[in-house]
């Protein structure tokens, strides 16, 4: 792609001569004519650099960020809870069939949340329920930004399960906070949250 942006310099400096020439403001060799047409060369240059920006914005493309969390899930209340592996994953506990935690999310202070995704192993007839929260001081109720669910599979294989999110500002006054709620029918069947990711763009 060709931007076509010159700029060609229109001052010529002609040297002065030591016990001839006179040093003066005004006239067609005075202080004033060179400067001035330093000053339009400059500010041509000003003028080059903002086509060059805007070209260079119109085709860049913007690298969403991403905030990864392992899940140490807190018990909320008298829930059952999360029983946190070596490998920073979050278990439902032998017997336990259901645990619930929480978990906090540390987001930068600008930018535009896009998606929530978990990741885990789930094996048999169990789900996880994850719910996004922004939590603002000065609510009674925070805010669902997102909502997702991982179902079991016949297998244990890593699943990776996104919610997209309608570009929502990042509040720095507020908190950000993961809910997930594990289910499974029988002791036997796996039910493993690896890690929580929220990807955030910057405009």
């Amino acid at each position: 792609m060709a931007f076509n942006i010159e700029f060609k310099r229109t001052f010529e400096h002609r040297p002065w001569k030591d016990r001839k020439d006179r040093v003066k403001a005004d006239g067609p060799d005075g202080f004033n004519v060179r400067f001035k047409a330093l000053e339009a060369d400059l500010d041509t240059l000003r003028e080059r650099f903002r086509d060059v920006s805007a070209a260079l914005n119109k085709v860049a493309t913007p690298v969403p960020s991403q905030v990864s969390v392992s899940p140490i899930l807190r018990p909320t209340g008298n829930e059952k809870q999360w029983w946190i592996g070596v490998d920073g994953s979050s278990h439902i506990p032998f017997p336990e069939t259901q645990s619930k935690g929480i978990v906090n999310i540390p987001m930068p202070t600008a930018g535009f949340i896009t998606s929530l995704t978990a990741v885990g192993r789930f094996k048999g007839t169990g789900f996880v329920r994850f719910e996004f929260f922004r939590v603002d001081p000065t609510k009674t109720l925070p805010d669902k930004l997102a909502q997702l669910y991982i179902n079991g599979a016949a297998s244990d294989d890593v699943i990776t399960v996104n919610a997209p999110i309608n570009r929502v500002q990042i509040d720095p006054n507020s908190t950000y906070v993961v809910l997930a709620e594990g289910n499974r029918s029988a002791t036997g069947e796996i039910v493993q949250v690896s890690g929580l990711r929220v990807t955030i763009a910057d405009s």
